[in-house]
């Protein structure tokens, strides 16, 4: 599972140019699914902020919400 987040965090660094943790969860808010996965992947993962899992699992199921399949599979995998 933690090499699919990070090689998931390594593709999404090329589709979103959107920087700052805060920024990704703006993004989100907003139903932009990529946002969701990547902020949700980095919580998880804890890579750069400090790892808290609830809240990787709350925005990887946005993403799926928002229509991320690769979300949705990641989510299946954990639950």
């Amino acid at each position: 599972m933690r090499r699919l987040l990070f090689s998931l965090l390594l593709v999404s660094n090329f589709l979103l140019a959107i920087d700052s943790v805060k920024d990704l969860e703006d993004a989100c808010a907003k139903e932009n699914a990529e946002a969701c996965l990547k902020v949700g992947a980095m919580y998880y993962d804890g890579d750069g902020i400090e790892r808290d899992r609830k809240k990787g699992i709350k925005y990887l199921r946005a993403a799926c919400i928002c229509g991320s399949k690769i979300a949705c599979k990641i989510i299946e995998k954990i639950d």
